[in-house]
């Protein structure tokens, strides 16, 4: 298993290929519909992969040439919360859960974030729903701070989401 930094150029449509499989997978727990995602030209999910000027990035896992892992951070970008950094786009296919990939991509994260001296929150958001997740981010030494009530609504559903903080 190799662990990495995404590259726009070179990992963009393993990356827009992911993100369209974890909406299907588990649609509650995206923001964006399937229909909005396949949507999106890929310049896209290429501009997602890039820096933009305040320290974005995603990390991928990988089984020998194929992209099974993605977790990405996002910086705040205004300078009174530029310490904060936020967790988004969690997803390890299915038949590769249970195998360490999501611990060894925050880990992975988790150490980028603290190489940059000036990051010391990291937030995310996750399902009430999804407990073997939260284990996860728990053991990881993220705490839940709230609950956001009705947080995603999809198909007709709300859904909760706490809301979890690790500091750095």
């Amino acid at each position: 298993m190799k662990i990495r930094l995404l590259d726009k150029d070179e990992d963009a449509l393993a990356f827009r290929d992911i993100q369209i499989e974890a909406i299907r997978d588990m649609p509650e727990a995206f923001g964006e519909t399937l229909e909005e995602a396949l949507s999106k030209p890929d310049s896209e999910f290429q501009s997602k992969l890039s820096d933009r000027g305040n320290g974005d990035f995603v990390i991928g896992a990988f089984e020998k040439d194929r992209l099974v892992g993605v977790v990405g951070f996002h910086r705040h970008p205004l300078t009174n919360s530029s310490h904060k950094g936020y967790i988004w786009g969690v997803y390890v296919r299915p038949d590769f859960r249970r195998r360490g990939i999501a611990m060894a991509l925050f880990k992975k994260i988790i150490h980028k974030a603290k190489e940059s001296r000036d990051i010391h929150l990291l937030n995310l958001k996750v399902l009430t729903k999804n407990e073997g997740a939260i284990a996860l981010y728990e053991d990881l030494g993220f705490s839940i701070f709230g609950t956001e009530p009705n947080s995603i609504n999809f198909d007709g559903k709300a859904y909760d989401e706490h809301c979890m903080q690790l500091v750095i």
